[in-house]
């Protein structure tokens, strides 16, 4: 879907896509890998406004990922375009919007928690200067 998109992040070109679920139980998708390094690691390695820089291209792909609805997705696949966001299982509930899925996958993350009797009285972290620029940066487009 988005490889033919004009996206503001790389995106790994995709070799095969199945969502018939004939020849395992999901649909699969078979793609390019794209190299990099976790942030968290090379972070301290960085200027603070490279850090900064960094922050803010998170907080614009993280736009740019909740814009994309089925039909803004340029999906032209032969079997039509994007229909649904969610989990490749089966039976999993689908979404129209990346955001809606996002969403209720925390949700269910917390029930699960819940369920499993893990104590919800976890303390947040105070929001550091790269949080704070990352959601700046991603709340300018939602205004």
């Amino acid at each position: 879907m988005l490889s033919r998109t004009q996206a503001p992040l790389r995106t790994p070109k995709i070799h095969k896509f199945d969502p018939s679920c004939t020849l395992i139980e999901a649909p699969y998708a078979i793609i390019d890998y794209i190299p990099g390094e976790n942030l968290d690691q090379c972070r301290k390695a960085l200027s603070e406004s490279d850090a900064q820089a960094v922050d803010q291209a998170c907080g614009r792909h993280l736009r740019f990922v909740n814009r994309i609805t089925r039909e803004t997705s340029n999906d032209d696949s032969p079997d039509g375009p994007l229909t649904e966001f969610g989990l490749c299982a089966i039976d999993a509930p689908r979404f129209s919007t990346w955001r809606e899925a996002f969403s209720s996958l925390l949700l269910g993350l917390l029930a699960d928690a819940q369920d499993a009797g893990i104590p919800h009285t976890v303390r947040m972290a105070p929001a550091t200067p790269h949080h704070l620029a990352c959601r700046k940066e991603l709340l300018v487009g939602f205004y």
